[in-house]
Formats: C-alpha cells, structure tokens, sequence
C-alpha cells in the first residue's frame, strides 16, 4: 500500500512546490522528456534536491495529477448539488489535459507506475462520480455515458495535442471540448451551455 506523503518542513515543502511548479511549466513548452536538471534548474534546487523529493521522472507526474485532483476535489466541493459541475469539471481538466501533454503517458512510468496509476484513477472516479450522476439525473449529461468513457475522451484529447505547438494546444483543446461535449451532453444541453 502507498504511504501518505509525509509533512515536510517549511524550506522542504517550498523546495517540493518550487520542483512541481517548474516541471509543470516545462512539461507545458518542452513536453514530457524534458531532461530532470532543467527542472531543477527553473526550480531553483540542486539536483540531489529533486531526486530526494522525486527519485523517479513518473513521481512527478503523480504529484502534479493529484494537486490537479486536489483541484477538482474543491470544485466538486463548492458545486455540490450543482447538475452543470460535471461539464465544468470535465472542461478545466481536458483544457490541463491539452496545455501538459504527456502527463497521462508518465503517470504509468517508473518501478510502481501501474499501481499508482490505479490509485489516481480511483480518487478521479470518485471525485467525478456524484458530479456525473447530478448531471445525469438533471438532464444535462447524456444518461448512458459511463466512467469508462471518460478515460477514452482523455486519450482522444491528448491524441489530438500531443504534436501541437504549445501556441495551439489551447485552441484545440477548446474545439475538442466543443466536438467531445456535443457526445457527453444531451442534445440541446451543450448550445444552452456555451450560450451562458
């Protein structure tokens, strides 16, 4: 079983943020083989200091998927009831999905990859869980659409990013929104949306 992250000392917990925020930011423009000591150097750390907090590239992407699940966690927090959350939800995480291509690819990486892959799709499915049935239940979210399609919407939209250039990664996540929603919603559900 994965043990929780420990609390880290204040300069420890900066140096850990600093490291996450730098590889976000270079997943964002050089894409996912990005080389470890350029993280560190945008982070402003040692090398030793990015391998004592990240000894594998994959642990990375596990932490930078669970601060982007951390968001949803408040949002679905702060909308609870709310039949639209689902598609606002599912929106903020495909335009991520479309400005850090390669995540996906990494979270399986490494000696336990698979594992904590497992561990991530859990937390997502329970986080998405009541968001997708309200919005089922209220008529706005298609009523046969399944967990399981949600993972095959993810791979749809980092297909279509993968080789764009970081200026165009935004403009097609938005038409893959666009193209992908007009299948989540049902019919009439996605124009009323985007009219708001």
């Amino acid at each position: 079983m994965e043990q929780p992250r420990r609390v880290l000392r204040s300069d420890a917990e900066r140096n850990r943020a600093s490291i996450l925020e730098a590889f976000t930011e270079l997943l964002a423009s050089d894409g996912p083989d990005v080389p470890l000591y350029r993280v560190a150097q945008r982070a402003g750390v040692g090398q030793a200091t990015l391998y004592r907090h990240f000894p594998e590239r994959s642990l990375l992407a596990v932490a930078v998927f669970d601060q982007r699940l951390d968001r949803i966690a408040e949002l679905a927090e702060h909308r609870a009831g709310d039949p639209r959350a689902f598609i606002d939800i599912m929106r903020d995480l495909i335009l991520e999905e479309a400005r850090t291509p390669g995540l996906l690819r990494l979270l399986g990486g490494g000696s336990a990859g698979q594992r904590r892959l497992r561990r991530l799709t859990r937390r997502a499915r329970g986080l998405l869980a009541k968001p997708l049935r309200e919005g089922q239940v209220a008529g706005i979210v298609r009523p046969d659409l399944r967990m399981d399609d949600l993972h095959i919407l993810f791979t749809m939209v980092e297909g279509a990013v993968q080789e764009a250039d970081p200026a165009s990664r935004r403009r097609i996540g938005l038409r893959a929104l666009d193209l992908l929603f007009r299948g989540v919603a049902e019919p009439g559900q996605w124009t009323a949306y985007t009219s708001r």
